[in-house]
């Protein structure tokens, strides 16, 4: 019998990244200012747990490219403590990344986050694929 969470949490962390990662893409500007609300805002802790909820599936999951998928995870629950005890340094780092670097080079690196996710969907939707099409359980 298959795993419905996984199905559907695969699926729909796979189209949540790609549409993300497409509208990075298409508005590097909005979105530049997107995260700069984001990380300034005294609620950005919140997006630690969130990381951590969302990267704890990946490491148990047991489909095609689950070794991948684990690794990936693992980075993302990793990332999610950081962000939880160290708000402060990461507000700090990207205002000095915000003085030093250029407004060009800070949509660039936008476009480069966007390619991250539009790469970590496709792997998703892959292993969505190969795992509950070409091999159902």
């Amino acid at each position: 019998m298959e795993n419905l969470f996984y199905k559907y949490f695969i699926l729909i962390l796979a189209s949540i990244q790609g549409t993300l990662g497409l509208v990075e893409l298409l508005f590097p500007p909005k979105i530049y200012k997107l995260w700069k609300k984001l990380i300034s805002s005294r609620y950005f802790f919140i997006y630690g747990f969130l990381l951590i909820c969302i990267g704890f599936p990946l490491t148990l999951y047991k489909g095609e490219l689950s070794g991948i998928l684990f690794y990936i995870g693992l980075f993302i629950v990793l990332t999610g403590p950081f962000v939880i005890i160290y708000p402060d340094k990461l507000k700090n780092s990207f205002y000095e990344a915000e003085i030093e670097i250029k407004q060009m080079s800070l949509y660039k690196l936008i476009c480069f986050e966007a390619f991250m996710r539009i790469g970590f969907s496709l792997i998703l939707f892959f292993s969505y694929y190969k795992t509950y099409f070409i091999h159902p359980g």
